[in-house]
């Protein structure tokens, strides 16, 4: 996983992490990442998707669940 200002984490046609700046699946709507905590990205995803836990395509999902695991607080 990169770090720099160019890193992409995910699947560009699902779930993705772009410039470590936010997590959006696919082209749809996008939720910032930087200052907030993991349970504050998880609470904006839903509000954006609230289907979030019964979505089908999950392509990307765990490589952004690590990203995030590994680098916003709790």
């Amino acid at each position: 996983m990169a770090n720099g200002k160019n890193s992409f984490v995910g699947d560009a046609n699902a779930w993705h992490i772009h410039h470590n700046d936010h997590i959006k699946y696919h082209n749809g709507a996008r939720v910032n990442v930087s200052g907030r905590t993991q349970p504050q990205v998880l609470e904006k995803l839903r509000e954006k998707y609230p289907n979030l836990d019964d979505l089908t395509d999950k392509s990307g999902w765990s490589a952004c669940k690590t990203w995030m695991d590994n680098n916003l607080g709790d």
